[in-house]
């Protein structure tokens, strides 16, 4: 069943939509939790708390890209359990946590939004196989072993990509920071 076939299932309110997302995606949405959680429990809770959401949400919300509307709650669910689990220690605390707060000082929330386009940008300077190395390893928050393994490269090779991606990262933000 197509991504458009499962959102019809959603608007309609059939509650298979949830078993072909379970079925189509669980086991990367999964990934995602345990990746960021590193605890079994939590990434199922997380990845169970997705599908609620996706109930809750994707008629209001209506996503063009159903896998990447999940995926991004799923990331979402996991940082907000990382944060519960971890609140003594706020230094843990990712951007995406603050944007509630960030809305209610509308500066800083613009600088939030700058922010995610200019790495959006940054990343369309990178060609398709350092651009998905660098989001699996700090989007999806794989090891350089791990995405070694999935890509067939070695781990080497993995650092060696990721560290000229943060040089040209770097470069990207000066040369933005001289042209304002």
């Amino acid at each position: 069943m197509d991504d458009k076939d499962i959102i019809g299932l959603f608007i309609s309110r059939d509650e298979s939509a949830i078993g072909q997302v379970q079925e189509k995606y669980g086991r990367l949405l999964y990934r995602i939790a345990i990746n960021i959680l590193n605890n079994a429990e939590d990434a199922e809770e997380c990845v169970q708390d997705t599908y609620i959401s996706l109930w809750d949400s994707i008629v209001q919300v209506g996503p063009e890209n159903l896998r990447a509307y999940a995926m991004k709650t799923a990331r979402n669910h996991a940082l907000k359990k990382r944060y519960y689990n971890y609140r003594e220690n706020p230094a843990d605390v990712n951007i995406d946590d603050l944007e509630e707060i960030l809305t209610s000082h509308e500066s800083a929330f613009e600088d939030v939004i700058a922010l995610k386009d200019v790495l959006n940008g940054f990343l369309a300077t990178l060609d398709p196989d350092a651009r998905r190395i660098f989001l699996e390893r700090y989007w999806m928050n794989e090891s350089d072993a791990d995405i070694a393994r999935m890509l067939n490269i070695s781990d080497t090779r993995v650092r060696a990509i990721l560290h000229r991606c943060r040089k040209k990262l770097k470069e990207y933000l000066d040369r933005i920071e001289t042209d304002n």
